[in-house]
């Protein structure tokens, strides 16, 4: 009976290895995602946002799934993205993480993150996160950017206004 303790113990102090990886939370509700300017109309759902996670800053890479941001609900965008929890790969529960959030207009570039120019992405700052686990223990590590992700909106290419320039100078010329 002393042994089936001692080995249950045992068994339970060194469960947390155990789970593999460590989760995120995918979310930024403290740091909502703007268009065009710091002040700008909040993302709605047409913005995807895509987590980024690494041991170290210049070692970030795309972690679980792209998002859309969500919608408030009277229909108004929040610029909030929330997302399952996302496995780190290659990391332990209470691990320290680099994490950074990137999004971009789907309507543009489409749902993935590899269709999209770097120019074009918005960015939170990057955050160091203690990782968690979720089997059976604590919730999956929160995130707290200081930082919201910005999303550009594309300049217009110069063949672009050149057709325009010439259209208006079409329709605006002088009838004789």
């Amino acid at each position: 009976m002393k042994t089936l303790l001692l080995v249950s113990a045992l068994m339970a102090a060194g469960a947390h290895s155990l789970f593999g990886q460590g989760l995120l939370h995918f979310s930024n509700l403290k740091a909502p995602t703007r268009i065009w300017l710091i002040d700008g109309p909040l993302a709605g759902p047409e913005v995807y946002g895509q987590l980024l996670a690494g041991k170290g800053p210049d070692s970030l890479a795309p972690v679980g799934i792209a998002v859309p941001h969500l919608k408030g609900p009277n229909g108004q965008p929040t610029g909030a993205v929330s997302g399952p929890a996302t496995v780190v790969p290659d990391t332990k529960p209470f691990e320290t993480v680099y994490v950074k959030m990137v999004a971009w207009d789907s309507r543009l570039w489409g749902k993935s993150l590899a269709a999209v120019p770097s120019e074009q992405l918005g960015m939170t700052d990057t955050i160091q996160v203690q990782l968690n686990w979720d089997f059976g223990g604590p919730l999956p590590s929160l995130l707290f950017f200081g930082q919201a992700a910005i999303v550009p909106v594309p300049e217009p290419s110069v063949l672009a206004l050149v057709f325009v320039a010439g259209i208006a100078l079409l329709l605006l010329r002088p009838i004789r």
